[in-house]
C-alpha cells in the first residue's frame, strides 16, 4: 500500500473561495478508481506554511500510475495549479521493497516532463478554468 501525501500552499490564503475550490478539486482525486481511500482537508496543526493537504491510499505501483494519468487528475491540476504558490508531495509505502521510492519518483517525474508544455506559469495572473 502506498500513502501519497500532498501539501498545498495557497497563492492567496485570504481568498476563501480559492481554498474551497482547491479542496473540492482534491476530493475528486480521492474518489478516483485507482485510489483505495482518501482524505482531503485543512492543515490544523504545524507550521502553517502549507494550508491544505491530502492523503491518498493507493494499492500498488500500477494503481499509482493509473492515478497519475487519470484524465480527472489533469482536470484537477487545471483547477488547483493557478491557485497555489507551492506543492509538496511524498509517498509512504509498507513492505520491504527498498526501490519503490525511486520507481514512484520516476513515474511522477515522467508525468511532469510529459506535461511540461501544459503547466501554467505559477507567477502568471490567475485565469478561471
Amino acid at each position: 500500500m502506498i500513502q501519497h501525501v500532498i501539501r498545498l500552499k495557497l497563492r492567496d490564503p485570504g481568498e476563501p473561495d480559492d481554498a474551497e475550490r482547491v479542496l473540492e478539486a482534491m476530493r475528486m482525486l480521492a474518489g478516483l478508481e485507482s485510489v483505495s481511500a482518501g482524505f482531503v482537508g485543512l492543515n490544523v496543526r504545524g507550521s502553517g506554511e502549507y494550508e491544505l493537504g491530502a492523503v491518498l491510499s493507493i494499492a500498488d505501483e500500477a494503481a499509482f500510475e493509473r492515478y497519475l494519468y487519470d484524465p480527472v487528475h489533469f482536470e484537477v491540476d487545471d483547477v488547483v495549479r493557478p491557485r497555489i504558490a507551492a506543492v509538496e508531495s511524498f509517498d509512504l509505502a509498507d513492505g520491504p521493497d527498498p526501490d519503490i521510492g525511486e520507481r514512484l519518483a520516476r513515474l511522477a517525474r515522467t508525468r511532469e516532463e510529459n506535461e511540461a508544455h501544459r503547466l501554467p506559469d505559477l507567477d502568471a495572473p490567475e485565469v478561471e478554468p
